[in-house]
């Protein structure tokens, strides 16, 4: 399923959010793979599709919806003098988007590399970065700021989301964009969350999840990795005895004498890749 927020039609309330209920400390590289869909502004007309803030709410990173343009930002509020925000042209509003970002804070320089349904978009620089970056161990949250003000709800759907702590590679980056899930991506090399919103919130490896609000909605069409199932049909042979005829001397079958020939079962194996 995908989970709708908002009061655009997809959610329930302005307050609807997902927060993990594990913080993760941010890296100087990370990457973000994201498919949502957005029907409007959202709060205050800058709506969260994903937020992360330290315990004293002094720090944050975001990706947020912004009228001017219209544009969709990211920030890095990790800057100790300036927060670096870069833009991108709003995709088509009431249509599923697959969005991969990635950003490395080892120079005030470095623009965030973005693709949105496999192409590379235009970053601007809405503010430039400056300073020192600070450390920043965040809770993440989907769909809106903090919950002490939770109030930039994001006016659409979620349906996938992951973060790792390096940059996309480009294998990653067409994979996904190509409809496979984030399930078949590589975690980084000490954290990763996930959050494919196709589970319970609080199901799977890193991705325990406090829920407010919020609607499940009807998933888009995403390959999902599949079950490994086996099927077998076991076949009874009367028994026999004597020699093979002259039509079956080439075939040798093990174990044949005297006694009966019992077919042994016989396996079939599938491996099924689900699409939601």
């Amino acid at each position: 399923m995908a989970i709708g927020f908002g009061t655009g039609g997809f959610g329930s309330a302005s307050t609807d959010r997902i927060k993990f209920t594990t913080t993760i400390g941010v890296g100087t590289s990370n990457g973000w793979f994201v498919r949502a869909y957005q029907h409007g502004s959202g709060g205050g007309t800058f709506g969260r599709l994903w937020y992360g803030i330290n315990a004293a709410l002094t720090i944050a990173n975001s990706i947020h919806n912004d009228d001017t343009g219209p544009s969709l930002v990211f920030s890095c509020g990790q800057w100790s003098t300036t927060v670096g925000q870069w833009t991108i042209p709003r995709p088509s509003l009431d249509a599923w988007h697959s969005h991969v970002i990635g950003y490395s804070s080892s120079a005030t320089g470095n623009l965030p590399t973005w693709s949105v349904d496999g192409v590379a978009q235009t970053v601007t620089i809405l503010a430039a970065a400056a300073g020192t970056v600070n450390a920043l161990t965040a809770s993440h949250y989907l769909g809106n700021r903090n919950d002490s003000t939770p109030d930039r709800v994001w006016d659409g759907m979620l349906a996938d989301f992951f973060t790792v702590n390096r940059i996309p590679t480009a294998d990653e980056t067409a994979q996904y964009h190509a409809g496979f899930s984030s399930r078949f991506l590589r975690r980084g090399t000490s954290t990763a969350y996930q959050h494919d919103l196709v589970r319970q919130q609080s199901e799977g490896q890193n991705n325990q999840a406090t829920v407010t609000g919020t609607v499940a909605q009807p998933h888009p069409r995403v390959i999902f990795p599949g079950r490994r199932v086996t099927a077998y049909k076991k076949v009874s042979l009367t028994p026999r005895t004597g020699t093979l005829t002259a039509t079956l001397a080439a075939l040798t079958l093990v174990g044949v004498g005297t006694g009966p020939i019992t077919a042994r079962p016989i396996y079939h194996h599938f491996r099924n890749l689900g699409v939601y």
